[in-house]
């Protein structure tokens, strides 16, 4: 045990991560809905380009650069990037088949029938030339 290296926890990067992430999401809600950030607080307070989101944007961007980078301390590259791939790809995956699949047929102009059947994300064999 003396030989072993224990990792760091962080367990309130998470809560700041979220707040982060939360502070993104409530500055685009003014951009969404008036269409205008003029009346974002942040704007409002310091002025143009003060955004709440950016500085959002920022503090997320540096702690998760930091847990990644602590991450990256521990084992092989190999390991490591095996470890991000398991973490990135498989959300990724259904994140991409929801929206083709579940999203996509309802907000499509086609219809859901003619969106699953005959829309560019199925291959079709006159399409390719066959």
């Amino acid at each position: 045990m003396d030989g072993e290296v224990k990792k760091a926890f962080y367990p309130n990067f998470n809560m700041i991560r979220l707040v982060a992430a939360s502070m993104v999401i409530f500055s685009h809600a003014f951009l969404i809905s008036e269409k205008t950030e003029a009346n974002e607080p942040f704007v409002r307070l310091l002025g143009d380009g003060k955004l709440l989101g950016l500085w959002g944007v920022y503090v997320f961007f540096i702690t998760s650069g930091f847990l990644v980078t602590q991450s990256a301390q521990f084992g092989s590259v190999g390991g490591f990037l095996w470890r991000r791939a398991l973490r990135i790809y498989p959300a990724l995956v259904v994140c991409t088949l929801l929206s083709v699949y579940v999203l996509g047929p309802f907000f499509s102009p086609l219809g859901i029938s003619a969106y699953l059947l005959k829309s560019f994300h199925v291959k079709t064999d006159s399409a390719f030339g066959a």
